[in-house]
């Protein structure tokens, strides 16, 4: 399932590749990339897994510390391996494995760009998350990342991203990933 999401986040980036390229001075970045995941909060195991995710930003203007930045987010999370074994619970059944996750959210935060080309940013905002065949439920995301050109519109993108959800399945979860992607600016 993630790497269906993930070729749908790369197959959007190419089509909005050429409409960015074409904008001067390139107020929309698109980032897809693959992470490391692990999570946190409630009765489960395997909490290590992969993430894929994709964030459209928009540069907003300028203030004081760089450029203000609003973007939306979209990703998806696994557990690696979660059917090969069985921690017991105490009515002799099986702790459930940490849950996919599925995401969607809007972010606001400040990029700000270096003289050897390089950018940071740093973004947080509210993020719908979605349980594989369960509800959903609000939580916040913050995400710093850090950027350098490779050729012609095109970044490597270093990312760490970190996320809370109050109440899911009744627990308070959080997930804490670092990725490795590609931004088309």
């Amino acid at each position: 399932m993630i790497e269906r999401i993930f070729i749908l986040c790369l197959g959007a980036a190419a089509m909005v590749a050429p409409a960015v390229a074409a904008q001067q001075p390139f107020p929309v970045s698109v980032d897809a990339s693959l992470s490391v995941r692990t999570g946190s909060g409630g009765s489960y195991v395997n909490r290590g897994g992969a993430a894929a995710d994709l964030v459209v930003g928009v540069n907003l203007g300028r203030s004081g510390t760089g450029t203000l930045v609003g973007a939306v987010t979209a990703g998806a999370q696994s557990s690696m391996g979660g059917d090969l074994m069985c921690v017991m619970d105490r009515e002799g059944g099986c702790f459930d494995t940490f849950p996919v996750l599925l995401s969607v959210g809007a972010l606001a935060g400040v990029s700000r760009s270096w003289s050897s080309g390089a950018t940071t940013r740093v973004l947080a905002g509210p993020e719908y998350f979605r349980g594989e065949n369960e509800g959903g439920a609000l939580g916040l995301q913050g995400r710093l990342d850090a950027s350098t050109p490779l050729i012609l519109h095109t970044a490597l993108v270093l990312s760490l991203r970190g996320a809370v959800i109050p109440r899911f399945r009744g627990d308070m979860l959080g997930t804490t990933s670092i990725g490795l992607g590609l931004r088309i600016q």
